[in-house]
């Protein structure tokens, strides 16, 4: 089975920015999993905002902690974060 990645797939892209957006909607913190190097690694927040290239992550805890993830890295989605509450 061939492999697609996101950067290959204009409506990868499309759908996954329409379902990140749905998650911003709700104001609940969200755990993306991204693909770094030959690992994965996590990171837990509320989304303030999604553009084309990537979107932005802000801590619930403190709101001056923002991580900006590129959304071709994006493995996966868990929303609701586990054991989080609303930001």
């Amino acid at each position: 089975m061939e492999e697609i990645r996101l950067e290959d797939c204009g409506s990868c892209i499309k759908s996954l920015k329409k379902l990140l957006n749905k998650i911003k909607d709700t104001n609940e913190e969200v755990t993306i999993i991204i693909q770094s190097g030959e690992d994965c690694c996590d990171f837990t927040g509320c989304i303030c905002e999604i553009n084309d290239c990537f979107l932005v992550l802000v801590d619930g805890d403190n709101i001056c902690v923002k991580t900006y993830i590129l959304l071709d890295k994006i493995c996966a989605v868990i929303h609701p974060a586990k054991g989080c509450h609303r930001c």
